[in-house]
């Protein structure tokens, strides 16, 4: 236990590598410290994660799904540029 207090540093760095290490207490294994496996993280830590990162923004107001959709379709216009490219790269998937 004291060893896991004195390199705890080191065993989160290999931790962040991918590797797992266990934590032994008079030779006997109490904890396993592992990789987190982001699928198991709830959608909204996800979420709080990213708007504290920065890399998404917080919503203004809550998502009212129905008048959301109720809204027309965005829709590119004819012979805008690109468009037709675009629909013939999507046909091609």
């Amino acid at each position: 236990m004291s060893q896991a207090k004195s390199h705890f540093s080191s065993y989160l760095n290999d931790v962040k590598k991918g590797e797992t290490v266990l934590i032994f207490d008079r030779d006997k294994p109490v904890a396993r410290l592992e990789p987190v496996n982001h699928a198991d993280i709830p959608d909204a830590e996800r979420v709080n994660a990213l708007v504290k990162s920065g890399a998404a923004s917080a919503p203004r107001h809550p998502l009212d799904m129905v008048a959301f959709l109720r809204r027309p379709r965005p829709r590119l216009p004819e012979g805008a540029l690109g468009a037709e490219t675009l629909v013939k790269d999507r046909d091609a998937r």
